[in-house]
């Protein structure tokens, strides 16, 4: 009876180390988010989340657009175009800072980058008492694939219950020619391109009286963890977050910092305080900017058009016309305004933000 006993035991185990065996040996040939190479054949879903920490080691780039839904939509082609470079966005809605430095600091342990380009969202770092470094969202596990941490890959539940069957979907309909309606093709090529994984499509129509009516409604226009922390430490945050940048570009890099044109109901919907620390954090990262060659600031924020309100479908995202407009600013970008352009700047943006507001309430 005892021998039996173990050889059950032992041919139980021998059958869960091969079952094991075979599925690491299928997710590692199927990779199917690029963890130990990079997509270069077959057409694969790529999630944002997922994807992006393994293409910084597997994919080569010499450009970098790090940061939230403000560049989730920039054209790499046309980056690619008009810099004469390669470039890999690596985009998430929402990006918090610490999440942002993580993405620049493994960029930078790749040394592959020349040129990087990276959005900040200013009222994020009132948000957090701390920026350090933190992958957040991201699995850590897909940028170091080493030890027993592989193995949240090769055998994890998205991996097998989701990217798996989605890549062998999709190779399906690629080798068998399946025809895929005209609405869904768009999609697809977002979540199959690893420059276009995570582009959002315009489901609310731009238009003003949408917008205010949103901005009058009980939706909150900030999330409580977007404010609830304005303090002196939120210029502390910043001055950590520059010098983590600065310290570890390279006199041979580039980096270009960029604030989003939100709409003017963006700062009407922010008090006093909370604005003049922003404006504080503006004028912080333009002398930050102007003590460096090869960091530049392109700041669109006190631009004219965030003023017309028929531009934007949310107060902080546009039209295809405004972003259009900002990519390219942000690629012509080779200098920074000066900290007395940026208190200028600052008043303008305020007379904006005080003629949405009267516009607002006037549609109440």
């Amino acid at each position: 009876m005892k021998n039996q006993a173990v050889k059950f035991i032992c041919l139980l185990l021998s059958v869960f180390i091969a079952a094991t065996g075979a599925l690491c040996t299928a997710a590692y040939i199927l990779d199917p988010q690029n963890v130990y190479r990079s997509n270069t054949t077959g057409v694969r879903y790529l999630s944002p989340i997922y994807s992006t920490p393994s293409a910084i080691r597997t994919y080569d780039y010499d450009c970098v657009i790090i940061g939230s839904s403000m560049v989730q939509n920039f054209d790499a082609a046309q980056i690619a175009s008009q810099l004469s470079c390669t470039p890999l966005k690596l985009a998430l809605g929402a990006l918090e800072p610490g999440e942002l430095l993580w993405l620049y600091n493994n960029t930078q342990e790749q040394s592959k980058a020349k040129k990087y380009i990276i959005n900040i969202d200013l009222h994020r770092f009132a948000s957090k008492d701390s920026v350090e470094p933190d992958c957040g969202r991201f699995p850590d596990y897909m940028y170091n694939p080493s030890g027993l941490s592989q193995f949240k890959y090769l055998l994890g539940y998205e991996t097998w219950f989701r990217f798996i069957p989605l890549q062998l979907a999709l190779t399906s309909v690629q080798t068998f020619n399946i025809p895929v309606p005209e609405s869904f093709k768009g999609s697809l090529e977002n979540a199959t391109d690893i420059n276009k994984a995570g582009c959002w499509n315009e489901l609310n129509p731009p238009g003003e009286d949408v917008l205010i009516d949103y901005f009058n409604s009980d939706t909150v226009v900030f999330n409580d963890s977007d404010t609830d922390a304005y303090s002196k430490n939120t210029l502390a945050n910043m001055d950590y977050f520059l010098s983590q940048l600065a310290g570890k570009l390279d006199s041979d890099e580039e980096l270009t910092i960029y604030l989003p044109p939100y709409s003017a109901l963006y700062w009407a919907g922010q008090n006093g305080e909370q604005l003049e620390i922003i404006f504080a954090l503006r004028e912080k990262i333009a002398a930050f900017s102007a003590k460096y060659d090869n960091i530049h600031l392109c700041d669109l924020q006190a631009e004219s058009y965030t003023e017309d309100l028929d531009l934007y479908m949310d107060i902080s995202h546009s039209s295809v016309t405004i972003r259009k407009s900002a990519q390219q600013a942000v690629i012509s970008c080779t200098g920074e305004p000066t900290a007395q352009q940026i208190k200028e700047r600052n008043q303008t943006i305020k007379t904006y933000a005080d003629n949405a507001l009267k516009k607002a309430n006037a549609n109440k």
